[in-house]
């Protein structure tokens, strides 16, 4: 059985904003394409990811094989 859920105005907006570039970090000049190979299964990938994540704030990526985390960018010192 399929269930529905209802979406909110505001998270239909963010939707739209965000398919059309609009949402910071999200445009093609704002963010990096980030290639790297886990260090656990050896899997390589590619991401894309936000300039100011990587330069300000903090950047986690999960491989998509085996999930595991990867951190990536830590300018916040949470780690």
């Amino acid at each position: 059985t399929l269930r529905h859920f209802s979406v909110s105005p505001a998270e239909e907006e963010l939707r739209q904003k965000y398919a059309q570039g609009e949402v910071p970090g999200t445009k093609a000049e704002e963010a990096y394409a980030l290639a790297y190979t886990c260090g656990v299964c050896e899997t390589r990938s590619m991401k894309k990811i936000s300039k100011l994540a990587y330069h300000k704030g903090v950047v986690i990526i999960r491989c998509p094989s085996c999930s595991n985390l990867h951190l990536i960018a830590d300018n916040l010192k949470w780690f």
